[in-house]
């Protein structure tokens, strides 16, 4: 069922980082009755089942994103695996049900790379999701991701609701959470440079090693993707989105000091916990059905987000100190 320009798009979550851009690009396409919920932070928990369901009496959505999710950086992951399991299937579960007994015609669910086996082949096919088990340290959060990337398709499959899961990279841009407690790669990694560049600091000592790899989507081309599943006929199809691009460490590093000027000397620190070496997703699925290929280069996003950061110094003072 092909989504009409008057329908009233519910985003979960959706006053986010992503749902920030989405919003701005369904109204670009014609979609102008979008509601933008906030997240439990600003007072919505939709773990409560009447609030979901005053959510859905009050606004009669006809589709449904799913942007809500409950996540944090590696030690929040390793104290709370089952809280955070807990909470976000509960949520999932409660809103899906709402949305099949409201008569919704379209669900879109957005899933995460973290779900895919440890020791997956690269680059990631939506076939190998049950392969094996994720990377331990986050498992209790790739777990539920991919157990809900699959309830939300058997919904399909039984008839109760059209639905789309999509399965993005780390996803990045202006705007993005700052706190590097949160262990966002690409604002973690502009924000030491940049206060290495401000402070006249020569050399900097980062975790990880160079040669790891990472698929990094740049937000406004997430936000596109999610209005794409919009607007295309939804078959239950999982689908990846990526970049198409695998960027090591090493190398996002030489383009964040290049796109500050600066040359700051890296040296390379083991990390505590083993992390996958490799992330990349393989991305025909989503050029075939959705007819979806990313516009921005990972150069032009991270220069963005370089220059987005240099011009909040104010901000950033208060955040350098948690480096």
């Amino acid at each position: 069922m092909s989504a009409k320009k008057e329908d009233v798009i519910l985003v979960t979550g959706g006053q986010g980082f992503i749902g920030g851009y989405l919003k701005h690009v369904l109204d670009q396409n014609g979609f102008h009755n979008v509601i933008s919920l906030p997240g439990f932070k600003k007072g919505l928990d939709l773990g409560d089942s009447d609030n979901i369901g005053w959510v859905f009496d009050e606004y009669e959505p006809d589709i449904v994103i799913h942007l809500a999710c409950r996540h944090a950086g590696l030690p929040f992951n390793l104290e709370n695996p089952a809280g955070m399991m807990y909470e976000n299937i509960n949520m999932t579960t409660g809103v899906i049900e709402e949305a099949c007994w409201s008569n919704c015609k379209k669900f879109i669910f957005i899933g995460d790379i973290l779900s895919y086996p440890k020791n997956c082949p690269i680059p990631f096919k939506e076939s190998d999701l049950w392969f094996g088990y994720p990377e331990p340290a986050r498992s209790g959060y790739a777990l539920t991701k991919r157990f809900l990337t699959e309830m939300v398709r058997n919904y399909h499959l039984e008839g109760r609701i059209q639905t789309t899961s999509l399965i993005f990279p780390e996803v990045y841009g202006s705007n993005d959470l700052l706190d590097p407690r949160y262990g966002r790669l690409v604002p973690t990694s502009v924000l030491n440079i940049l206060h290495c560049k401000s402070n006249d600091i020569e050399e900097i000592e980062i975790e990880g090693n160079p040669k790891t790899t990472r698929d990094l989507l740049y937000v406004a081309d997430a936000a596109r993707a999610i209005s794409l599943a919009v607007e295309s006929e939804s078959d239950g199809s999982i689908i990846n989105i990526g970049s198409g691009v695998e960027t090591s460490l090493e190398n996002l590093l030489h383009i964040i000091q290049s796109s500050l000027e600066t040359d700051v000397k890296i040296n390379w620190k083991q990390k505590k916990m083993p992390e996958d070496k490799r992330r990349l997703l393989d991305t025909s699925k989503s050029k075939s059905i959705l007819g979806f290929e990313p516009l921005c280069s990972v150069e032009s996003g991270i220069k963005n987000v370089c220059e987005w950061l240099s011009d909040r110094k104010t901000e950033l003072k208060e955040v350098s100190s948690l480096l």
